[in-house]
């Protein structure tokens, strides 16, 4: 096989597996599945994986605002990429369609600002497999460092 073609064979089989693995996320519905496959999106910085995850009148709620609907979140998602946001979620819990998280988020703006990093809690609403309602909140010492 020539390397032009091997390439091409490689090439095909990546695309179908992250076809099929975006098509797998889309059908599920772990409510922490759900929220890890976001927080990976950003972190890896793929917009559209973050954006599989959410409603189409989905809410996303943080420290600098409020964002409903896909247009909005995708442009937040994408000023968030764009800042180079990394999330460290731990201590997932869920109560029906709610998970919450704690969180300690890093990102440029963050770090011009000589913050390391911010700390929190998330609460996430996951309905059909998608995220309904987003809500981060910095804990009490972060609120005053980010002020």
């Amino acid at each position: 096989m020539s390397m032009k073609k091997r390439f091409i064979s490689i090439l095909a089989v990546v695309t179908i597996l992250a076809t099929s693995s975006r098509l797998a996320l889309a059908q599920t519905t772990d409510p922490v599945a759900v929220v890890q496959a976001s927080i990976d999106a950003l972190n890896r910085g793929d917009v559209e994986a973050g954006m599989v995850v959410f409603a189409d009148d989905a809410t996303l709620n943080t420290a600098t605002g409020s964002s409903t609907g896909k247009e909005q979140i995708r442009r937040k998602v994408e000023a968030d990429i764009a800042a180079r946001v990394q999330v460290n979620a731990s201590n997932f819990q869920v109560a029906g369609d709610q998970v919450t998280y704690t969180l300690v988020t890093t990102s440029d703006q963050f770090r011009s600002m000589g913050i390391d990093a911010i700390d929190g809690t998330a609460t996430v609403t996951v309905q059909g497999g998608k995220i309904k309602m987003f809500t981060a909140t910095p804990s009490p010492e972060s609120r005053a460092r980010i002020q």
